[in-house]
């Protein structure tokens, strides 16, 4: 019990942006999770060869990382 008291402890006194920054970073990497599973989906249940659900898969890399840019 001491060690989750003296963990919450430490985050305490960070400001109300710095939380909101982490719980939307949080989001933004979960949604990151749904890709490889896209990728299963498209060729299992949408008969899409592994080549187009490359392609499609690449796609959303480049654009998030122009987005990014």
């Amino acid at each position: 019990m001491k060690i989750i008291q003296l963990y919450t402890n430490s985050f305490k006194g960070l400001s109300q942006e710095s939380w909101m920054l982490a719980l939307v970073m949080l989001i933004n990497r979960a949604g990151s999770m749904v890709l490889p599973f896209l990728g299963v989906y498209m060729t299992a249940h949408l008969k899409f060869s592994i080549e187009h659900a490359g392609i499609v898969l690449s796609f959303f890399g480049i654009g998030s990382v122009i987005g990014s840019w």
